[in-house]
């Protein structure tokens, strides 16, 4: 158990220094200035890079072993190069290490997410054994529902680990994160403004206590925390007094990456057309023309995801019927991506459970007749639950806050903060209208629609001097300490489980994904049409 904790450890810091050599290259080749970035900005952009080549492989490659150690070393490589290069980013790299210590423990899980055996790891697998496929929808409608993600995780498919670091990209994200909000808070890279500084902490606070279990991710939890930093950037833009390229640069990466992550987050890119006006009032169209490959990048990314849907389901953006094209012969049929987008939005709706599904389906979705169900059986318990901790969080920190007399000059805020709060407003009906579930995006609207007020009411007092550096130290201790603790106990308690979830090879997860993976494969059978195989499943 000893000797696999530790490899298991040093795999995993293995992956986070190759995911920031590789953010370190996006941000040589698209000229951003990594070093006046947080380091957990570059590794975001690690990510997107590393996302963007697992795409661009798979056209070619299965994500095997040997494909996998190659993308790998050019990432340590080019890191290690680095630290020859730039100490000041060696300094940064070992703070991120050792803040990464106080997080290991979230990746020893023994059960994953409900999805992960449905539909998640299969996903991962088939990339790690065959190049792109088409059609695969056809055989598991999860397949249909691709995300970036599981493009990602295909990279982390190495000899020995094999499959037992497919949650890796959840800790990274959260570590990333927590690292960007602690450096607008705590290390204080560079000036914040003092609103920056309360909403990161409010932030930090939400997504190390409420996010604590990495099992409850998928590819949702993920989005919504990269949702918290794509504001925390925009928001960083509006206070300075010019834009600098850089962080619009970052908070373009974001947007298309999150797009990608789950189809309900595309209403995101209308945050775009905010910052468009935004930027104009400082730059001219020249702007334009002088980062056209950085542009150019960001829509080759786009397209592959789109090439990937197409291939996957015959649709651009599955399951949104007017997207499909119904003429390729492996498409999935329109009468099926319109009974699976119905299907969704019952489910979100409360209207089908593991338990039971309602008999008049079409017309609970319709009308808002599913309101009154989906109060008693879905948000009194998990919507409710979620509100109490935002409405505590923020209670908690008015109280510590805001009796502090030595206040600072009121600040104006610009048209475009409210128009962006607007937009909150905007999304949260849209989210309730389409998708009333928590996890399909509803934890990052509900959050920054109560934390943005309170964060307004508290910039005024100075919370940031140096006199309340001890104060703002404990905090974080407090927060970081209740992550650690949840985890324990969740790994005592998955211990001593019963079912089939049981801790019985720590720290790997359960034997039981395995017996999916392997039972749910294809078969050796296959008809061969015109040069094309068609795989039959079990």
């Amino acid at each position: 158990m000893f000797i696999n904790t530790i490899f298991f450890i040093s795999c995993f810091y293995l992956v986070l220094i190759s995911v920031l050599g590789y953010g370190l290259i996006f941000s040589k080749i698209f000229d951003i200035n990594s070093s006046k970035q947080s380091i957990g900005i570059v590794g975001l952009l690690g990510i997107f890079l590393l996302t963007f080549i697992s795409y661009l492989t798979n056209f070619i490659f299965a994500h095997d072993f040997i494909h996998n150690l190659i993308v790998l070393f050019l990432g340590l490589i080019f890191i290690f190069y680095s630290f020859y290069k730039d100490n000041f980013f060696k300094k940064e790299t070992f703070k991120i290490l050792l803040i990464t210590l106080f997080y290991i423990i979230g990746l020893f899980l023994s059960k994953n997410n409900e999805d992960f055996s449905y539909y998640h790891l299969m996903s991962v697998a088939n990339l790690t054994e065959n190049k792109i496929q088409f059609g695969l929808a056809n055989y598991n409608s999860g397949f249909g529902t691709q995300s970036s993600i599981f493009y990602f995780i295909s990279l982390l498919y190495f000899p020995v680990i094999k499959y037992y670091l497919f949650n890796a990209h959840s800790l990274l994200i959260l570590i990333f994160s927590s690292v960007i909000f602690l450096d607008n808070f705590f290390f204080k890279k560079e000036e914040k403004n003092n609103f920056i500084n309360i909403l990161s902490l409010f932030l930090f606070t939400f997504v190390n206590i409420i996010f604590s279990n990495l099992s409850g991710y998928g590819s949702d939890r993920a989005g919504q925390i990269v949702v918290f930093i794509i504001f925390i950037i925009f928001f960083d833009i509006l206070f300075k007094k010019s834009i600098l390229v850089d962080n619009v640069k970052v908070f373009l990466v974001l947007i298309f990456y999150v797009v990608t992550i789950k189809s309900y987050f595309f209403i995101y890119i209308l945050l775009l057309l905010l910052m468009y006006l935004e930027i104009k009032k400082y730059y001219s169209y020249n702007i334009l023309l002088k980062n056209f490959y950085f542009l150019f990048f960001l829509s080759s990314y786009l397209l592959l995801y789109f090439s990937v849907n197409l291939a996957n389901t015959g649709c651009i953006i599955f399951p949104l019927r007017i997207t499909c094209f119904s003429n390729l012969f492996w498409s999935v049929s329109l009468d099926g991506v319109s009974s699976l987008n119905h299907w969704f939005e019952l489910w979100s709706k409360a209207g089908a459970t593991p338990n039971y599904i309602v008999e008049n389906k079409i017309e609970y979705v319709q009308n808002f007749n599913w309101v009154s169900n989906w109060i008693n059986n879905y948000f009194i318990g998990k919507g409710t639950d979620t509100l109490a901790a935002i409405i505590a969080i923020v209670v908690i920190f008015i109280l510590i806050f805001s009796f502090n007399k030595n206040k600072i000059k009121k600040q104006k805020f610009s048209k475009t903060f409210f128009y962006l709060y607007c937009f909150l407003i905007l999304f949260l009906f849209v989210w309730f209208n389409k998708h009333p579930d928590l996890r399909y995006g509803g934890y990052a609207i509900f959050v920054l629609i109560f934390f943005i007020p309170a964060s307004i009411y508290l910039y005024k007092f100075n919370n940031f001097s140096k006199k309340n550096n001890i104060l703002i130290f404990f905090i974080v201790l407090i927060i970081i300490s209740t992550f650690n603790i949840r985890n324990y106990v969740r790994i005592v308690s998955e211990f001593k489980r019963n079912d089939s979830y049981k801790f019985t090879n720590f720290p790997f997860f359960s034997s039981k994904y395995l017996e999916i993976l392997t039972s749910s494969r294809f078969t050796d059978k296959r008809i061969v049409i015109k040069g094309y195989n068609f795989y039959l499943p079990n």
